[in-house]
Order: structure tokens, then sequence, then C-alpha cells
């Protein structure tokens, strides 16, 4: 097929609570302008397996653009998930054929926060059947101005088993973008720019605020990336992601959830349970306040163990972005999705935590 007729993919990664999901809801407010486009959204977040990706999620910018929003959430699209993303561009495939008038004509694929893109380049490139429809137009990569260094560093080393995922991303890379520059110094700034630029691939490298870039920046450009070559690390398997949940009996004090997910986030106390810093890598979730019928989003970034932030917490709490109200028959349960080392190994002890901790 020439690649006229082929859709073009744009792989958005970049680690955990970098503003990946965030980057994505700009570019669909964006999208209303660009009639011509209809694009497919695939989501592959771990909170996506919880049922909350979708929550924080846009829906309401340019319907007569964004064709559909595909969800997965177990498994990694850069390895056990990449059946899935193999099923996924078939349906599309499959729509399309079904269609010819309403093709999708741009896909975006938001990787989980631990994905290398590597080896999704060499699915769709090296499958005969998903390369003849799809290719990889670019790979875009948010990086955390504030944690981007000192994680590649935690990370590094040349005997280790698994994947340094924040180098991975960044070394793949065709445009990266330095998110939260407003949380550093200048020269902080400059020393990270400075060393992405002595990286092989000599990524595009665009500084911003809340993921803000313009449309055209992240566009297809039609050029057709080609699989790097094969990194046989695997993910480290002590990271792991949980949902933990509030009883809907349990009235939502705001201030003491603060309080607990700063402490999931930089380590202390919870009851008799002491929590290290840097275990908790991300927290998201969705909040049911009493007598409000807007639904409550929440977004913490853990730093890495290695550095000392002071008492600085990467943490948002508040009303729904986008005013989502719960509906008349759904249950309003606040649930969040932690992700972390080993948090699996103590899902029972956290949310006993989370329930004695609030009341």
């Amino acid at each position: 097929m020439d690649k006229s007729t082929k859709i073009p993919v744009t792989i958005l990664t970049g680690f955990l609570g970098a503003g990946k999901t965030t980057l994505l809801n700009v570019l669909l407010k964006d999208l209303k302008s660009e009639p011509n486009l209809r694009v497919a959204v695939i989501e592959n977040e771990f909170a996506a397996a919880f049922g909350i990706e979708n929550e924080l999620l846009d829906h309401n910018h340019a319907p007569h653009v964004l064709e559909e929003i595909y969800e997965f959430g177990f498994g990694c699209v850069c390895c056990s998930g990449s059946t899935e993303l193999m099923r996924t561009l078939g349906k599309i495939e499959e729509k399309n054929s079904a269609r010819p008038d309403e093709r999708i004509n741009w896909i975006i694929l938001e990787t989980t926060g631990l994905a290398d893109p590597g080896p999704v380049i060499q699915v769709v490139a090296g499958d005969s059947y998903l390369s003849e429809y799809f290719y990889i137009d670019q790979v875009v990569t948010v990086v955390d101005s504030q944690h981007f260094k000192a994680r590649v560093i935690l990370s590094t080393s040349e005997d280790s088993l698994y994947k340094n995922e924040s180098l991975a991303q960044v070394q793949n890379a065709d445009l990266v973008i330095v998110n939260k520059s407003d949380l550093v110094s200048v020269s902080e700034l400059d020393n990270i720019k400075e060393y992405l630029s002595t990286l092989s691939n000599s990524p595009t490298v665009i500084t911003t605020t809340f993921s803000k870039i313009p449309l055209q920046t992240i566009r297809p450009k039609q050029s057709e990336r080609s699989p790097p070559p094969f990194d046989p690390k695997i993910h480290d398997p002590n990271i792991s992601a949980i949902s933990l949940f509030i009883p809907i009996s349990v009235p939502i004090n705001l201030t003491k959830i603060s309080d607990f997910i700063a402490i999931l986030l930089k380590g202390g106390k919870i009851g008799d349970f002491e929590m290290k810093k840097g275990v908790v890598l991300r927290v998201k979730g969705v909040l049911a306040v009493e007598n409000d019928p807007v639904k409550w989003t929440i977004q913490g970034v853990g730093g890495p163990g290695g550095r000392d932030d002071g008492e600085k917490v990467d943490l948002n709490i508040r009303k729904h972005e986008f005013g989502r109200e719960w509906e008349m028959d759904e249950d309003r349960e606040s649930r969040l999705t932690v992700i972390g080392y080993g948090v699996s190994d103590i899902l029972d002890v956290l949310q006993n935590a989370i329930e004695n901790y609030i009341i």
C-alpha cells in the first residue's frame, strides 16, 4: 500500500507523571480547528485498567474530529500489551474498510509511563499486516523537568537487567517536550537541554508548561520511523499498579485525602505502617465529594528515592477540569490508582490505611 494511504501513528510517551494526558487534552482541544482530520486515540495506561484514565480525558472538544478512544491497561504496549495493540489497530482498519468515506487518518497512541517506544515501532514495522496499513510517524516524549535527570541517573547501570525507561523514551524520541519548566531554575533547564543534545538521535527539544504546544508541532510529518535495535532488557517486575477504593458511605475529607496521598508520595507514617520515600511513583484518582455533583480528580507524582525534594509535593486535587458530573445511575465511588515498587504486596495494608486514615 502506498504510504499516502497508510495511517500515521504518533507515539506519545514519557515517564509517569510527565504530562502525557495533559498534552493529549491540549491536542484534543486544538483539533476542533482541523475538520479534515479524523483521529483515533489509543490509551495504554495503568489507570485505564481501573476506569480512571478515561475520567481524565476531555471528550467534549472536537467531537467531529475525535473518532474513537480505545483503552487497554492490563499490560504495557511495548511488551505484554503488544497483542492488544495489534488487535486494536486491526479493529481500526476494519472500521476504515467498512466506512471508506469516514476513514480514520491519524492515530495517537499514549503509552504507559513505563513503556519503551522502541519495541512499539518494531511491532508495527515488523508485522506484515500492520505495516501494510500503518506506520510510526514520530515518537513524542514528554519529560518532567523536576525529576527527569535524577530518574535517568538513578536507573542507569550497565549490569542492570532492567530497562531505564526514562532514557529509552528520549533515546527513541523525534520530539522531546520538556514540561513543567516553571518548576525548575534556568540553570536546571539548561542542564536538561544540554544533556538531551548529547543523545545520538538529536531530537527536537521544546520547553513548556502544562504541556502546551502548537498542534502543528505534533501533526504527522509523513516520515516513517525505522525500528531501533532490539533491547533485551525487561521492565523492573517489582513495579506494579493497584487500585484503592473509598467506601461510598464514607464522606470525603479533602484535607485528610491530601495528607494521605502526600505521605504515599514522600514517605512517612500511616498509622502503624511506614511508607518509604521513592516507593510510590504515581497516583491518579477520582473523588466523590459529598453534595457536589462534579467529580474531583487527583494527580500526584512521586520523586526518585535518591533525590531530596524538601517538603515539595507534586500533588493536585481539584474539581474536574472539564466539569464532568456523576451520572444519575453511576456509583459515586472514590478510587485511586497507585503505581510503585512492590505496591501489590501491600495492597491490603494500604486499603485498610486509607479507610482508617480518612475517617
